[in-house]
This record gives structure tokens, sequence and C-alpha cells, in this order.
């Protein structure tokens, strides 16, 4: 069941009202780190993130890689602040992959990269909570295989307690302005609550993003590499030495 609605949401990500925007270390567009601290306030922050070439992802060839390390109170937060100001209520869809490498002390129903969002609800700007999407309070988290996930219909807590774990639209009916706002806008994260993110690697992947029908899907990617210097075989590197030698005795 799971793939199947794994296909269609993908299907419907990459119709034609759809962009897929590539991301990679030298085209990050709006992404960028976010702060990057730990929740007790103490010790080395020990996370990080990256760029990777992964098996079978859902587009391309690569997906966006987080590390915690060994600090499992590490946050690591990636943010994109395009979406800043965008109503709530606008939002037409949000879904993404996760792929699970390692959690030291994963058990079934633990942690998969979630996403935050920062809430704005009287139009300021300021930010007034922040709602935080976790795979394990919407299904089962395996190890080794992607799993797509629908945070637009599924299950959000507010980070400041404002509300209980309800979907986006519940928290509308108790916060009908509530919009986008900056500081972290949109992220992606991973570590820090809900238990040892202690040397924790996911990757994620085709986080799209439906703003009023108009879809986005974001796929992370490594950059490509350099192309190698096309190799000088034995032959030809003769003759070049033949010739310098030949401009060396014409010069004498």
């Amino acid at each position: 069941m799971q793939s199947r609605l794994a296909a269609v949401l993908l299907l419907v990500a990459l119709s034609s009202n759809a962009a897929v925007v590539t991301v990679s270390p030298s085209t990050p567009g709006a992404w960028h780190s976010g702060p990057q601290i730990t929740c007790n306030l103490a010790g080395l922050t020990t996370s990080s993130y990256s760029f990777v070439a992964t098996t079978a992802p859902p587009l391309g060839r690569g997906a966006l890689q987080l590390d915690i390390g060994t600090n499992g109170n590490s946050l690591l937060v990636v943010v994109n602040e395009s979406f800043n100001g965008v109503p709530i209520g606008n939002l037409t869809q949000l879904s993404y992959s996760t792929f699970v490498v390692n959690a030291a002390s994963h058990a079934t129903g633990q942690q998969a990269p979630g996403l935050l969002l920062s809430i704005d609800v009287n139009g300021n700007g300021t930010v007034f909570d922040q709602l935080a999407y976790e795979p394990r309070l919407n299904g089962v988290v395996q190890l080794g295989v992607w799993q797509q996930w629908d945070a637009l219909a599924g299950v959000w807590y507010s980070i400041f307690s404002l509300g209980p774990s309800s979907t986006l639209a519940a928290y509308l009916v108790a916060h009908p302005s509530a919009r986008i706002a900056s500081l972290a806008g949109l992220a992606i994260e991973a570590g820090c609550r809900n238990g040892d993110w202690t040397l924790f690697t996911g990757r994620v992947d085709a986080l799209t993003v439906g703003v009023s029908g108009v879809v986005t899907t974001f796929d992370f990617e490594p950059d490509p590499p350099l192309p190698e210097a096309p190799a000088l075989d034995l032959f030809g590197a003769l003759i070049l030495v033949a010739l310098l030698v030949a401009i060396a005795i014409r010069r004498l």
C-alpha cells in the first residue's frame, strides 16, 4: 500500500504543473544550513549534512544525507526560506522520501529525518510557533529502504506546546491565519528530540511542496564528477617527447 501511495505522489509531483529543482553543493538555491546546536546546550555539535550518491533514490542518483555523529543531542537543520509568508491553508502538497542508513539505537518506529515549519499567526513575520513532523509518529520507520511520507495529511506537533499533535488542517482551525515564518521557514531536520540519535545517518530526497496547486519537487544531488583529462597512450607520449626534442634541437 505504501509503495502504491509513493508512486501516486511522485506522479503528481512530476505532472505538467510541477517543477523539479536540482539542489547540489554548487547549486543550493534557497537551501542553507540552519543554526547547529545541542539540545542540552552542552557538549560539541557533531552534526553535518552532505550530498551523496545513493542506491535507487526516488529521483536522480543522489540524496541529502544528514549525519548526527557521536553527540546524539546535536540538532541538524537544513532550511529553505523561499516559502516564507505562504499561508498554511495554501499548501496543497507536502511530501518527501527518507532512507535510514544507520541508527545506533534504532528500533522499529524510531528515527528518520523530519520536517519543521516556523509559524507566524498574525502576519507580522514573527515566529509564534514551530511545528514538527516526525515519520515515527506517522508510520513504521524501516532501515535500509526508501519510504515516502505524506506530511500534509500527517500528524504534526507544536514544539512550543501551543496545541496537541494534529494535522495542519486541525491546527488551522485554532490558528486560521497561520503562515510560514522566517527563522527556519521550511526545514529538514534530524537529531536532538525523542531519543538518542547517536551515530544516526539518514537521507532525504524528492521533497515536494505544492502551493495553491503549483508544485515544486527538490531533487538533492551531489555535484557531477569533474571530467577526467584524456589519457595519453604510450605512442602519443613518444611522439610528444620526439617533438619536444626536435624543438629543443632547432633552438640550439
